[in-house]
C-alpha cells in the first residue's frame, strides 16, 4: 500500500474504524491459530489478532512501516513483523493456519496478481483459510472515486474468478454502513445502479443523509458497519473467504 494511503490508529477517523472492522471480522477465525497478516501496514490489525491467535507474523514490503510496528507492538511475544515482498513470501510451505490480505489485491499488477495469490495459497496448511479484501470496482466506478495506487480493481464476478484459480471454496462478503431499512429497501430496488447516474454526487450525498438518519455513512464506528452477503454488488468493499483444499465450510465457522 503507498504511505498515502496507510492507516494509522486514529478514533476520531471514521476511515480507521472501516478498516478496522475487517480485522475485527476475522477474529473468530485467528483464535489458537498460526496467522499470517500479508500488507499490514502499520500494524493495528496484526496486534489485534494476536490478541487470540497463537502466533501472528505481519509482512509489509515497505520497511519504514515494518520499523513503527516494531517499535508500536514489538512487546508481544507471539508477535512478528517481516519485510517481504507479498508476491514472493519466504516462508516453508504449509505454515499457516490462517492469513489475512486487507486492502492488497488492487495495489499489486494484474500481471503480478496470480504470483500474490499462489503464495497466499502456498503458505496455508491444507484446510486453511485466507481472508482478502478489496474495493468494489463497480462502486467506485459509479461514485467516480479515484485513487493512484488502485491498479487492480475488479468487480465482484472478476474477483470470484481470479480467486477460483488458486482456491476450491470462495465465498464473497460486502463491507458496507448499517442501513436503516428503507435504505436498504431502496438499494434492493436500484439494481442497475440508476440514482447514480441519475443524480449528481451533491444529491446523492444528501439523500445518503437522509436516509441515514442524519449521520454520515462515513463517519463509521464500530457499531455502524457491517459484513455480511447482502448487497455485495452495492457494497463498496468486497472480502473473500477462501478455503485451501477440499474442505467445506462448517456454516457455524464463518464470520459474520
Amino acid at each position: 500500500m503507498p504511505r498515502d494511503e496507510r492507516i494509522y490508529p486514529n478514533w476520531d477517523d471514521g476511515l480507521f474504524t472501516w478498516h478496522l472492522y475487517r480485522y475485527v471480522w476475522a477474529l473468530p477465525h485467528a483464535y489458537g491459530k498460526t496467522v499470517l497478516d500479508v500488507g499490514c501496514g502499520s500494524g493495528y490489525g496484526s496486534h489485534l489478532l494476536s490478541g487470540v491467535a497463537k502466533k501472528v507474523v505481519g509482512v509489509d514490503y515497505d520497511p519504514e512501516a515494518i520499523d513503527y510496528c516494531r517499535r508500536q507492538y514489538g512487546d508481544r511475544p507471539n508477535l512478528q513483523f517481516i519485510v517481504m515482498d507479498a508476491t514472493a513470501l519466504g516462508f516453508a510451505a504449509e505454515t499457516f493456519d490462517l492469513a489475512v490480505s486487507f486492502e492488497v489485491f488492487e495495489h499489486i499488477t494484474p500481471e503480478l496478481g496470480g504470483a500474490y495469490l499462489s503464495q497466499l495459497r502456498r503458505a496455508l496448511r491444507t484446510g486453511g483459510n485466507a481472508l482478502i479484501s478489496t474495493p468494489n470496482h463497480v462502486i467506485e466506478k459509479l461514485w467516480g472515486t479515484y485513487y493512484h495506487g488502485h491498479i487492480n480493481s475488479v468487480s465482484p464476478a472478476e474477483f470470484r474468478r481470479r480467486l477460483r484459480h488458486h482456491f476450491r471454496v470462495v465465498r464473497l462478503f460486502g463491507q458496507k454502513p448499517v442501513e436503516t431499512k428503507l435504505k436498504r429497501f431502496l438499494k434492493m430496488l436500484d439494481v442497475f445502479h440508476l440514482r447514480h447516474r441519475l443524480f449528481p454526487r451533491e444529491t446523492r450525498v444528501r439523500l445518503d443523509l437522509l436516509l441515514s438518519g442524519g449521520r454520515p455513512s462515513y463517519r463509521a464506528d464500530l457499531s455502524t458497519v457491517e459484513i455480511n452477503q447482502k448487497l455485495i454488488h452495492q457494497s463498496s468493499v468486497l472480502l473473500a473467504l477462501c478455503v485451501k483444499g477440499e474442505d467445506q465450510i462448517a456454516r457455524g465457522n464463518v464470520p459474520r
